[in-house]
């Protein structure tokens, strides 16, 4: 992290996080994932904190959430985006066609990393709202795109 956050505010966020996310769950992955944004987005403001950079934070460590739902697909999906994410933790800021080397590409192609393991998990494909999940595909990759100049 880059500037220096209270303890005590990182310890509130975390758990107003994780909270959202139990509550959020019920109505799946997705909603637990848009549950934990939204704390996240609405906290960053509040504080005003740079949301860019806690969801690089947030968006690389909240795959390892993946390993409490004992689904062994959604747990090898989760291990391939953690490789995914740090991959590009590490390079983005080298890519030629990512020019502006900008905060929260990480935490931007976690959103994408989510949708896909909240298909993979699915025991049917009528119980995910696969609409949903390529919405927030669309929309995460639409972000990326605008932010890279």
């Amino acid at each position: 992290m880059r500037r220096d956050y209270s303890g005590e505010d990182i310890l509130t966020l975390s758990l107003l996080i994780v909270a959202m996310v139990a509550l959020g769950s019920k109505l799946g992955v997705l909603g637990g994932v848009g549950g934990g944004l939204a704390v996240l987005l609405g906290w960053c403001k509040f504080k005003k904190w740079d949301v860019w950079e806690w969801m690089d934070v947030l968006g690389f460590w909240s795959l390892l959430a993946v390993f409490l739902t004992g689904n062994w697909k959604m747990m090898i999906a989760g291990m391939v985006g953690m490789v995914v994410l740090g991959w590009v933790w590490r390079s983005y800021r080298s890519w030629r066609w990512y020019k502006s080397g900008k905060m929260g590409l990480v935490g931007l192609v976690s959103l994408v990393v989510w949708p896909v393991i909240s298909v993979i998990g699915a025991t049917k494909i009528a119980s995910v709202p696969v609409y949903l999940a390529v919405w927030v595909v669309v929309l995460s990759l639409t972000v990326i795109f605008i932010r890279r100049k």
